[in-house]
């Protein structure tokens, strides 16, 4: 299984790739030097689109064809098709789940 996955860097540019291991990657932007030449002087970048493909060779399609798009296609592919409600329980997005969670918090005091 391989991840076709649009970050969203500092500068509010886009990096698109695929990955096996998404997770993994997204630290590697983050934190190593294994990460992409493009994020490391964009840091922190956050995962804002993934989507799962079953072999390499449709992930490179893929990738190939997110690349040739527009920032604005870019952005309205990310609105259709935003990062999965798993991917951010598992914290490859801190600061959407982050705020998603305090909005839980608040509706919590206030509802209850």
């Amino acid at each position: 299984m391989y991840y076709v996955y649009i970050l969203k860097c500092s500068d509010r540019t886009f990096y698109t790739g695929i990955t096996k291991d998404l997770e993994r990657r997204i630290e590697e932007h983050n934190t190593s030097h294994l990460g992409a030449k493009y994020t490391k002087g964009r840091r922190p970048v956050r995962l804002v689109y993934s989507q799962k493909k079953k072999n390499m060779s449709n992930a490179l399609k893929e990738e190939c064809r997110i690349k040739k798009l527009s920032r604005i296609d870019k952005e309205e592919l990310i609105k259709l098709l935003p990062v999965s409600p798993v991917e951010l329980l598992n914290g490859l997005c801190p600061i959407i789940y982050s705020t998603f969670a305090n909005i839980l918090v608040l509706l919590a005091v206030y509802v209850f």
